[in-house]
């Protein structure tokens, strides 16, 4: 078992980004997710943040990493809101699933009109 405490394991200080990025060590999830601009949530497939993804009415992109999150987005893709990346997927597969959840309105679509989905 884990002893102790840890911290993140980078510092935004620790990278050079463009001037369009912005990396903190904790951003305000919900108000993200509230913004008209957030296209879509990628997550590890925890319930509270798939709830607050639905809630505001976000597609998923999940990267399951905990032992529920698998089930979870499992859930989610065969509702049509979400698709599962396995670990390992390479940076090409990521890229291409944040892509077609970015670009194929079916996803919005789907997430905008059901209403009460549960998990």
């Amino acid at each position: 078992m884990l002893q102790g405490s840890f911290d993140y394991c980078f510092s935004p200080d620790d990278y050079k980004l463009p001037p369009n990025v912005i990396a903190r060590r904790w951003l305000p999830q919900q108000s993200l997710l509230k913004h008209p601009k957030v296209l879509l949530y990628f997550g590890h497939g925890g319930i509270n943040g798939l709830h607050e993804a639905v809630h505001f009415r976000k597609p998923i992109v999940g990267l399951p990493v905990w032992a529920d999150g698998e089930d979870n987005v499992a859930h989610l893709q065969r509702k049509g809101v979400a698709v599962m990346l396995k670990k390992g997927d390479n940076a090409d597969t990521i890229y291409n699933a944040i892509i077609r959840v970015r670009d194929d309105p079916r996803y919005t679509y789907i997430t905008i009109r059901t209403k009460g989905l549960t998990l």
